[in-house]
């Protein structure tokens, strides 16, 4: 990992990008209750995440419910 990572994102990474799938953080039966549990996600209250009530910490500037601006061209030109 870089130097410059926090030991969180660091554990979340090495987790997540763990070889062995039975090994690997989010592969078992409580997949993404081991994931929001991890301590990178400590200051996140799940609760208003689901309920829509969280806070975003970063807004993009958007034009309307359709634009797309902000997001990659490689992603935007993808066929369905």
């Amino acid at each position: 990992m870089k130097p410059y990572f926090s030991p969180e994102v660091s554990s979340l990474l090495s987790k997540l990008l763990e070889r062995n799938p039975t090994k690997r953080i989010g592969c078992s039966k409580e997949d993404a209750d081991e994931i929001r549990a991890h301590p990178w996600f400590s200051d996140i209250n799940w609760e208003k995440v689901s309920s829509m009530t969280h806070e975003a910490i970063f807004k993009p500037k958007v034009k309307g419910a359709d634009d797309v601006s902000c997001i990659d061209k490689l992603f935007t030109k993808e066929g369905l």
